[in-house]
């Protein structure tokens, strides 16, 4: 698995450990959306889900992946 598939993984399990099961193309979304937002490229991450959600969870909202959180 390279870097890349790792980060989506990566992505998937923090959002799965806030009860959301998301797809790895939804993850490629929120996290190129993230990018884009940064204007940087495919952000690179750790190797730990620690912080994951939190970072991206906005995005996931605008983009309807996950409902909007009151």
């Amino acid at each position: 698995m390279d870097t890349y598939e790792q980060d989506v993984a990566l992505l998937v399990k923090a959002y799965r450990l806030e009860g959301y099961v998301i797809t790895n193309e939804q993850a490629e979304d929120i996290w190129s959306e993230y990018s884009n937002e940064l204007y940087a490229s495919w952000m690179m991450m750790d190797n730990k889900t620690d912080g994951l959600y939190e970072t991206t969870k906005k995005i996931a909202e605008k983009l309807k992946i996950i409902p909007p959180l009151k």
